[in-house]
């Protein structure tokens, strides 16, 4: 006979406990590196704003040429 299905959970206390202490370790860590620089999402920092203007305005001036 098992007894691994009929086992109760945590508590209500305890589960709360143990999520809020995830968290906070959570929060300790650094964001991964491509969270941040290879996500389409990504903020881009202003120096990379600024270097990814530049290159428009050349794809748009090559354009203009052909």
């Amino acid at each position: 006979m098992t007894l691994i299905g009929h086992l109760p959970g945590p508590s209500e206390e305890l589960r709360q406990k143990l999520i809020e202490e995830e968290l906070r370790l959570r929060s300790k860590q650094p964001q991964h590196w491509a969270k941040t620089k290879y996500r389409k999402y990504a903020k881009p920092s202003p120096a990379e704003l600024e270097r990814l203007e530049k290159a428009r305005k050349r794809k748009k001036k090559r354009k203009k040429k052909k």
